[in-house]
């Protein structure tokens, strides 16, 4: 896993992890990532329903849109549909 600013493309109205500010992957409903809270990080999944958000456990987090997060992050990883 890889430590990576999250941030939210505007135009495109979707979240994507940079890398080196040079490439960037774009996240989908159900990606697992693990978000930095204070100097922790959690797992999480990031979902969209009206507005995108964070899963942590059975609580849900909306995401600013303006705020970039720290997240470790692995291509590919989905979220258990448990």
């Amino acid at each position: 896993m890889r430590r990576l600013k999250m941030k939210f493309h505007r135009d495109s109205e979707y979240w994507y992890v940079e890398e080196n500010k040079i490439r960037r992957y774009e996240l989908v409903n159900g990606d697992l990532l693990w978000i930095q809270v204070g100097e922790i990080y959690y797992s999480s999944c990031i979902e969209w329903d009206e507005e995108w958000f964070i899963t942590l456990g059975r609580k849900k987090f909306w995401l600013h849109r303006k705020t970039q997060y720290w997240v470790l992050w692995g291509a590919y990883q989905a979220c258990s549909s448990e």
